[in-house]
């Protein structure tokens, strides 16, 4: 077995001597006939790899020319370009995203939903003032950043000695009642609020807002609910947020306010001055002006700084605003508060006129024409109350209108108007950041506990609200979309601004970019997409 294995070895090894014999006879005739072109003058004999490249190049036309194939490129001419364009892709990817930092406050790149068009629409102009401070009682404010706040505030004088201010709404209080029985959202409400001895209504009403200028009067009226004598005090004011300058005129041994006035950027001129005062003939009289840093506890500002005064022989010592505040610099004042006391028995009535812009272009309203005037706007709401939701015709009674009424007037009286920046965290950042500064045009839940926008709560506000003016929730959604980040988030609460975070406590503040609240948009969107199919109109 072994002597055959040998001979087979042999065989081939004789044939490889052979093959290799007649691969070097084929060598030296080509290099022979190619030396033969050259002596002739043909062309330079090529190098190996340059004739390897050359009939692999002829190859390939041929091919293509006979149809047989198509040429093809070799794979790493189109691999190497593709991971090297894609490499740096990443690269640059992740370095912007380490350059500019997480997008949780980052917008996101689309043009604004509320733009400079749509500011300067009419039907925007129609609700630029309006009772957009729903954390007060009674507290009114434009649809602008860092502006002018007006508001009321009142306590009894009983006498104890002890000032319990009403001013923000809060549950402690122990009000019997609070809140709007009617209110249309745009430029009328009525409010009743009850607080033991004396009912105290709040009325609202606007009468222009135009590029030239804008009014609105409001009616403080107190009522008494026993039989004893009620002393009650008064506080009206006005705060600028923002720039501009604030002055004030007073009359009656310079202890009563007659006029506060000034200019804004926003507003050019302005002027707020209570026209009419119905209050008792011994009524006494105080004002305030200060430089304050922000507006919030401003009830707890005026109780720190009033003066005991004497009143008439028969009533106790009269806690009064002490008049000019000046700095602790001792250089002039330059108020950014001026406010307004009366003590007075009740009942009383106060009219209040704010005018903006060019005054002779708005006519202003108090006493007889405002009385007309609200009365007219409380028959038309009625009207468009009963044509909107056919209560009546439904059969329901007078009792059950009126409670619908204010649960509805509530809803709509509640929307607000807010600036500022939230407070974002994610899981790649450490420490909270800043969102952009934005603005907030929203209903909220609650007046004391929650007078702040929450995304999930406002898509049910609006399926009501729609049916009243598509306008409003519209204008609603546009400021919340306006809200979103690159990421394509909304954070659920939001805390805008001095007077909304005093009310937060500090651990809630923050909103993190993985909490978020259903999509109830959703349902707002598709009830005005109905409304708009069943009218027949195709325009937002």
């Amino acid at each position: 077995m072994a002597k055959g294995k040998s001979r087979k070895a042999a065989k081939r090894e004789d044939g490889s001597r052979e093959e290799e014999g007649e691969m070097k006879e084929r060598s030296k005739e080509r290099i022979g006939n190619e030396g033969k072109e050259y002596d002739d003058g043909g062309s330079k004999p090529q190098p190996p790899v340059a004739r390897k490249q050359q009939r692999s190049t002829r190859n390939v036309r041929g091919r293509g020319r006979e149809g047989g194939g198509r040429g093809r490129m070799p794979v790493h001419y189109v691999v190497l370009p593709a991971l090297l364009f894609g490499g740096v892709a990443i690269v640059v990817y992740f370095g912007e995203m380490w350059w500019a930092g997480p997008g949780v406050n980052k917008p996101l790149p689309l043009p604004r939903a509320v733009s400079e068009t749509w500011r300067n629409d009419s039907v925007y102009l129609t609700r630029l003032w309006g009772t957009y401070r729903s954390n007060v009682y009674f507290g009114i404010r434009p649809r602008v950043p860092r502006s002018l706040l007006a508001g009321i505030m009142w306590y009894s004088n009983d006498g104890s000695g002890r000032m319990e201010i009403r001013h923000s709404c809060q549950h402690g209080d122990d009000l019997r009642q609070y809140g709007w029985i009617r209110h249309d959202g745009t430029s009328y409400g009525q409010q009743r609020i009850v607080d033991h001895e004396m009912m105290l209504e709040t009325e609202f009403l606007t009468m222009a807002n135009t590029s030239l200028g804008e009014t609105w009067s409001a009616r403080i009226r107190g009522k008494p609910l026993s039989q004893r004598p009620i002393l009650t005090s008064l506080i009206v004011y006005l705060f600028n947020e923002g720039k501009g300058e604030m002055a004030y005129r007073t009359s009656g041994g310079q202890r009563s306010l007659e006029e506060v006035y000034g200019h804004t950027p926003e507003f050019r001129q302005f002027r707020l001055y209570l026209p009419r005062k119905t209050v008792a003939d011994d009524a006494h009289h105080s004002y305030l002006a200060a430089r304050v840093a922000s507006p919030t506890h401003l009830d707890s500002f005026f109780k720190s700084v009033m003066v005991v005064e004497e009143g008439p022989r028969t009533w106790p010592p009269l806690p009064s605003l002490p008049g000019e505040i000046t700095p602790d610099d001792g250089g002039p004042l330059k108020p950014n508060l001026v406010a307004y006391q009366v003590t007075t028995t009740v009942p009383f009535e106060l009219d209040i006129v704010m005018e903006t812009g060019l005054f002779s272009t708005v006519m202003s309203v108090s006493g007889e024409r405002l009385s007309s005037a609200l009365e007219k706007k409380e028959k038309n709401f009625d009207l468009r109350f009963e044509d909107t939701f056919h209560l009546k015709e439904k059969g329901f009674n007078e009792s059950e209108i009126d409670c619908a009424r204010a649960a509805f007037s509530n809803l709509i009286g509640g929307i607000s108007y807010f600036f500022g920046q939230s407070k974002v965290i994610s899981r790649d950042l450490d420490e909270p950041v800043d969102y952009w500064p934005a603005e907030l045009y929203t209903g909220v839940p609650s007046r004391s506990f929650f007078p702040r926008g929450f995304l999930w709560d406002e898509g049910f506000h609006q399926l009501l609200v729609a049916h009243w003016d598509t306008s409003i929730t519209k204008d609603v959604l546009a400021h919340w979309l306006d809200l979103i980040n690159s990421e394509g988030w909304i954070p659920r609460e939001q805390i805008l601004g001095h007077e909304a975070r005093s009310k937060v406590p500090p651990e809630f503040i923050v909103q993190h970019n993985e909490n978020a609240n259903p999509p109830t948009f959703f349902l707002t969107m598709e009830t005005l997409l109905s409304r708009m199919e069943s009218e027949g109109r195709v325009d937002m």
